[in-house]
């Protein structure tokens, strides 16, 4: 509820990737926030998710499924498939 009250009014929504990456957290965490997106009627999301990951193995599996949850949400998404750094 509070992610719904939040968004509301928001044109664009930058949906940052959870750091946690214990299986099955960060797909449940990224779909509360699609959910409340949508329930709250933001006109866009912007998902930073990686390359590789539309067939996404291991870590990159959660980016696959939150990139499901996205196409399925019907909500406008822009996918930022952002690459590894190298420092």
């Amino acid at each position: 509820a509070s992610l719904r009250a939040a968004f509301e009014g928001v044109d664009v929504l930058l949906l940052v990737s959870s750091p946690d990456v214990t299986p099955g957290v960060r797909p449940r965490q990224h779909g509360n926030a699609i959910d409340a997106a949508k329930a709250a009627g933001v006109g866009r999301i912007a998902y930073t998710s990686a390359i590789g990951a539309r067939d996404g193995q291991g870590f990159l599996a959660d980016h696959t499924t939150t990139e499901a949850l996205l196409r399925d949400s019907g909500v406008p998404h822009t996918l930022l498939r952002n690459t590894f750094y190298e420092e």
